[in-house]
């Protein structure tokens, strides 16, 4: 993983943040109204410093400090009597509408993103509208509107150049993340739910969408053109190195899939969940684990067997060549020596948390700052 934590959005509202190695709460907070019902998370992608949650029965974003569980900043909301409300580090600051650069959602938000650089987030709102915001003022920057229904995910490229949107209304769109032009709606092919759209962390114009009740598709950005269709449900994932998606079943399916991203052929099966499974998230690093938040109430963490074993596989392929070639070189091997295959298991359970009492809805790997030691990198 990208560190030792992994952060989790309750159905309850609370966000908590867990040492996966030994499953231990090293803090929880009721970030939320109770009545909030799903709460999504998001981490840092620079540097796993703060946890970014939201919603849905609650119009505010907030942001956590990692490594206290203190609140660091609240999100701008419009309270209705023209004026922005805007809390940093606990102090309380109104704005005049007239110098407040947009009005926000109107309702609850469902969906929260943070750019690759960290200085911006993106929500997504039950009343439809995609929201711009400075973290450093948590005042919104630019609403983009269009979406028809709630917006149930949100994704920046990785070079924070797009901006990519699901709603419950069947469409995609996707925005230029600067200048803020539509770039492109795309109809959900089969008139399901668009719960999740996720940018490949390695080509940058690859876009997997995910509806609730059909498959995964993968889309070029640029052109908007649909590259291919893969089985999958719920929720798409990629891998750190891009080649792999991560994806749930049928809607009372407890199981995560392993993908080919090119392909679409299946690597390997995690069963273990009692509940259909809401989300999942790899190690950012080296993509050897996977944690997966389900209706059950529990997080699960798999490691990924069949990878470490392709990469040890790999190392010793290449000293095996680069010995035989050091040999054959002098003569001391006979070139007609057969060769060896190795075979790997699918994903095993590492780790499963505590009973958390209510669905896990979103699950990010992270590392706050005074865990981080000498580790590069929800």
């Amino acid at each position: 993983m990208l560190g030792r934590m992994l952060a989790l959005g309750l159905g309850n509202g609370r966000v908590m943040l867990v040492h996966e190695p030994t499953g231990e709460v090293k803090w929880a907070v009721q970030a939320h109204p109770l009545h909030s019902g799903r709460t999504r998370v998001a981490m840092s992608p620079d540097n796993g410093r703060f946890v970014a949650s939201v919603g849905a029965g609650d119009a505010q974003w907030k942001l956590w400090d990692a490594a206290r569980g203190e609140l660091h900043r609240v999100g701008s909301t419009h309270d209705g009597t023209g004026a922005c409300i805007c809390e940093v580090d606990d102090v309380v600051l109104q704005v005049v509408h007239e110098r407040c650069p947009v009005v926000a959602h109107i309702g609850g938000i469902c969906a929260v993103g943070l750019s690759p650089c960290g200085q911006r987030l993106a929500t997504g709102g039950c009343d439809g509208a995609v929201v711009l915001w400075d973290i450093k003022t948590g005042v919104a920057q630019h609403l983009m509107q269009g979406n028809a229904g709630e917006v149930l995910s949100v994704s920046f490229s990785a070079t924070g150049s797009w901006l990519a949107s699901g709603s419950c209304l069947w469409f995609i769109r996707v925005w230029d993340a600067t200048t803020l032009e539509l770039l492109h709606t795309i109809p959900a092919l089969h008139r399901s739910l668009a719960a999740s759209v996720r940018f490949s962390p390695t080509e940058i114009h690859t876009l997997a969408s995910a509806e609730t009740y059909s498959l995964i598709h993968v889309w070029d950005v640029e052109s908007g053109e649909k590259k291919r269709s893969i089985e999958g449900r719920r929720f798409a994932e990629f891998s750190p190195d891009g080649r792999t998606l991560a994806t749930g079943t049928a809607p009372d399916g407890g199981e995560v899939r392993l993908i080919d991203a090119e392909s679409g052929a299946l690597r390997s099966r995690m069963v273990g969940h009692a509940g259909f499974v809401n989300s999942a998230s790899f190690s950012i690093i080296d993509g050897s684990k996977i944690a997966s938040g389900s209706s059950d109430g529990t997080c699960k963490v798999w490691v990924l067997t069949f990878l470490l074993t392709f990469l040890l596989t790999l190392f010793l392929t290449f000293l095996l060549t680069f010995l035989l070639t050091f040999l054959l070189g002098v003569g001391l091997v006979d070139r007609s020596a057969p060769s060896h295959h190795r075979r790997w298991q699918p994903g095993t359970l590492s780790g499963v948390g505590k009973r958390l009492g209510r669905g896990v809805d979103g699950v990010r790997d992270g590392v706050p700052p005074a865990a981080r030691g000498g580790v590069a990198g929800a």
